[in-house]
């Protein structure tokens, strides 16, 4: 389950239809592994609240559509623009490398950035500017 050990997961990209531009910006989410198998106000007992929806307001006052659910997603294709980002001193947090050399989609852009905040696992549970930022940079094309 890619869940299990990608922490977030970063699909941004301009969204073309046909051949009309879309001006909307979307952001896909993925979330951490507690929202999955909780409910959003229930607390892990290392890290406390998830704080997911001040996440997708911050997302939201940059101007962001955001999309994100608590479902499981265990075969995921990566297409268009990726950005990954996981914490380094996170049980299961990876690199997503991998995904692109099983990827049956064109991936245009892919970007990678690992922290290092000491946080673990709980380092999605706040909108935090190390990853809020780089992903709002990315979602608005800035590659």
């Amino acid at each position: 389950m890619i869940l299990h050990f990608l922490l977030a997961l970063f699909f941004c990209l301009p969204l073309f239809a046909c051949e009309n531009i879309n001006d909307e910006r979307y952001i896909f989410f993925l979330h951490n592994r507690l929202l999955e198998i909780n409910e959003l106000n229930d607390l892990h007992p290392e890290h406390g609240r998830t704080e997911y929806l001040e996440i997708i307001s911050e997302f939201e006052k940059s101007g962001f559509e955001v999309i994100s659910d608590v479902e499981n997603i265990p075969d995921i294709n990566f297409c268009g623009n990726i950005q990954t980002i996981y914490e380094r001193s996170d049980p299961f947090g990876v690199s997503a490398i991998e995904r692109i050399n099983t990827s049956t989609c064109e991936i245009k852009h892919f970007k990678e950035i690992e922290l290092d905040t000491g946080l673990g696992h709980g380092f999605l549970f706040k909108p935090l500017k190390q990853w809020i930022e780089p992903t709002a940079k990315w979602a608005s094309g800035d590659y």
